[in-house]
């Protein structure tokens, strides 16, 4: 079992594509296997419907994705395009992701005064650095009060994906899908409200109504 200690910001424990603005609007590509949108979280935009990230890197579209998440439903990374996004990658074990998660509630909070946001979380490794299970998902957002998405990775496919190579992993997403900043730590409260209120003002037209 890896451990990280408090004074550390990140744990390390051991991406012909289309971009949004091509997709039409009745564009009939399915989504990734498994999106039903039959969950509580927004329902995917149609010119989303056909979207493929290019990957994981500033100046990337990131990749679509389904999990299954804290209800026990399917979610799809895209069902929040239009909106600011915030995606970390987490595991029970770590530290600064534990952090994070206990902020993260009132930090929604103070964001969604700025502009339409959303949060999602992807958790990868329970507390003994072994595969996470649907429990520990539970257990996550139950425990910090989560009421945004809360992904189970078990076998890291994602997470191989958006090349996680230690935790938390954050990324800063544009509502069009693409990857704005990278933080392989956790950044601070004042980061992530900068982040909100400028990507509101600079993809303004790529927003929810």
């Amino acid at each position: 079992m890896l451990l990280c200690v408090p004074l550390l910001a990140a744990c390390s424990p051991r991406n012909g594509l289309i971009s949004p603005d091509s997709v039409s609007d009745d564009d009939d590509t399915p989504p990734p296997e498994g999106c039903t949108f039959e969950n509580e979280w927004p329902e995917q935009l149609e010119q989303y419907a056909g979207y493929e990230g290019t990957g994981a890197d500033v100046g990337d579209f990131i990749p679509d994705f389904a999990l299954t998440d804290q209800n026990d439903d399917t979610f799809c990374m895209s069902q929040l395009f239009g909106s600011v996004m915030v995606l970390d990658f987490s595991t029970r074990w770590c530290g600064p992701c534990n952090e994070a998660a206990e902020e993260a509630p009132h930090l929604l909070e103070e964001a969604r005064d700025i502009g339409p946001v959303w949060f999602a979380n992807v958790m990868t490794q329970n507390l003994s650095g072994g595969p996470a299970a649907q429990s520990d998902v539970v257990w996550w957002a139950d425990t910090y009060g989560l009421e945004f998405p809360v992904g189970l990775d078990a076998s890291s496919t994602v997470a191989d994906d958006y090349g996680v190579t230690s935790y938390p992993l954050f990324l800063f997403v544009a509502p069009t899908g693409e990857v704005v900043e990278r933080h392989e730590n956790k950044p601070t409260d004042a980061q992530v409200l900068d982040f909100i209120e400028a990507a509101v003002e600079d993809f303004a037209d790529s927003l929810r109504p």
